[in-house]
């Protein structure tokens, strides 16, 4: 309703209750329309309220949804940096993301943004891995523990300078000769981690005079399990006086693969065992 009430004169009937009760439901209609001193109500704006440039002086605080000084937002730590020009209107957008997970769905970022997972990868490439871990194709790749034939190889590697190689490994390479000191028939393991070299010298009794080695002749042995033994070198027949007197003598070089065994073995008695490796 309007600022100012309408009050009807009453220029007759002056005892007519109509006219005064409707006179003074407009003028209360009025102050209902204004603003209280003490507060009564209603006293609420539903409106702007224009101060037409004046000022309000004497403000304890003022409570406000929204702020703008000189026509720029104020927030709870100064001026609004979008309004400012600082950072732009999709800037802002990230900023109130609560998490992580809310600032990817506001980018647009799909799934392996947070796992980074390859399986999470849309249009993934075509890839040879070298472990079935990585990728389907892994199995035609070469793995570790496989063997490869040498055969594989004719023709699909360039040649190679080996004069240029570096921290290539092999017999000899940081390895020292030394004495040891070995028993007959008993087996002993290469646990160095790298082929070793044995260099056995022996002497012993015969069992047979035959010049042909067989069972009973002494002989120097390699096996890759402790249990089923090769002959890498048999013991030579000598005599060693006049007569009939006879004996076996062996005299070897053997290289020993790492974690296989070697043993000499005699089934008559041996006078002399002398041993080297080189480790």
């Amino acid at each position: 309703m309007a600022k100012t009430p309408p009050i009807t004169n009453v220029t007759s009937g002056f005892s007519s209750t109509i006219a005064l009760n409707n006179n003074f439901t407009s003028l209360r209609d009025g102050f209902d329309n204004t603003l209280s001193l003490d507060g009564s109500t209603p006293n609420a704006m539903q409106t702007e309220l224009d101060l037409a440039n004046n000022n309000i002086i004497n403000v304890g605080s003022v409570e406000t949804d929204t702020l703008l000084l000189g026509g720029v937002l104020m927030t709870p730590s100064g001026v609004d940096p979008v309004y400012s020009g600082t950072i732009s209107l999709f800037g802002a957008s990230l900023i109130d993301d609560v998490d992580a997970a809310a600032g990817r769905t506001t980018l647009g970022l799909s799934t392996v943004a947070a796992t980074g997972s390859y399986t999470d990868l849309s249009n993934q490439p075509s890839l040879n891995f070298a472990s079935s871990a990585q990728g389907a194709l892994a199995d035609t790749a070469l793995q570790a523990g496989d063997s490869l034939d040498a055969g594989d190889l004719v023709n699909a590697l360039p040649a190679i300078d080996g004069s240029n190689l570096t921290g290539v490994g092999g017999i000899g390479t940081g390895q020292t000769w030394s004495e040891i000191t070995r028993s007959a028939n008993t087996s002993y393991q290469n646990t160095s981690g790298g082929p070793i070299q044995v260099s056995c010298y022996a002497f012993g009794d015969d069992q047979t005079t035959s010049s042909i080695p067989n069972a009973n002749t002494m002989r120097f042995e390699v096996s890759t399990n402790g249990t089923t033994w090769v002959v890498a070198q048999h013991a030579f027949l000598e005599r060693t006086g006049s007569g009939s007197s006879y004996g076996r003598s062996i005299n070897s070089n053997i290289i020993i693969p790492n974690s296989n065994y070697y043993r000499l073995f005699s089934n008559g008695s041996i006078s002399v065992i002398r041993m080297s490796e080189l480790s």
